[in-house]
């Protein structure tokens, strides 16, 4: 089977240490580069072929949704794990509404820091309890969206951080339904991607609540 590509990007030497060995012994994971340096990182992760960013988000050299998206300029199905001290709710939703696939604190995730990477690949958006709370408690369905009750609800699932099989499970519906929905989801908010998707559903206000600060971003 082949492992997938995973970049880490991190100053902090003993949690890189211990992420690093987490890897090495999942079998299903490669750590095939790590910088402690994100405009190093910027210079040469074209040429790791990295699939999956682990990073922290604090660099003094450059903002992390300024690196998040100059990142993503360069590899754009690039699935971004964000593991941090950070859990401010207007650094959380700005770093996610920027393309971030995932968020984590750190005084949690090295015990789950597997399975999240089990949740990404599959085609989830892992997140630290606390930030999924942030983000439920925030947000509900604007009454102006384009999208059908059904897909708003696909749509909200999806901005949670719930995989598929998860929002087929919640929905009771099957998973090709949901499919069927993130299609035409994709096609209403002429985006391409889940990680558009959401953007756009907050940029555009179609998940609306205590998030006025993205409307700056």
């Amino acid at each position: 089977m082949l492992r997938k590509r995973i970049t880490l990007i991190d100053q902090d030497e003993n949690f890189c240490t211990v992420v690093s060995s987490l890897i090495r012994v999942s079998g299903k994971y490669q750590l095939v580069s790590s910088y402690n340096d994100c405009r190093e990182a910027l210079r040469k992760i074209k040429d790791d072929f990295t699939e999956i960013v682990i990073m922290d988000i604090d660099f003094a050299e450059m903002k992390g949704t300024d690196f998040i998206m100059k990142i993503r300029e360069k590899i754009p199905g690039l699935e971004i794990l964000i593991t941090t001290n950070y859990e401010d709710e207007e650094i959380v939703f700005s770093t996610l509404s920027h393309g971030a696939s995932g968020y984590l604190l750190k005084r949690n995730c090295i015990e789950h820091l597997l399975e999240a990477l089990n949740t990404l690949t599959s085609g989830g958006s892992p997140l630290d309890p606390i930030v999924a709370r942030q983000l439920v408690r925030s947000m509900h369905i604007s009454e102006i969206s384009p999208l059908s009750t059904r897909e708003s609800m696909v749509l909200k699932l999806l901005i949670q951080g719930k995989t598929y099989s998860t929002i087929a499970t919640e929905l009771y519906i099957s998973g090709e339904t949901v499919k069927s929905h993130l299609k035409n989801i994709y096609k209403k908010l002429n985006v391409n991607s889940k990680a558009e998707a959401v953007k756009k559903a907050i940029t555009d206000q179609l998940v609306t609540g205590h998030m006025g600060y993205f409307m700056s971003h």
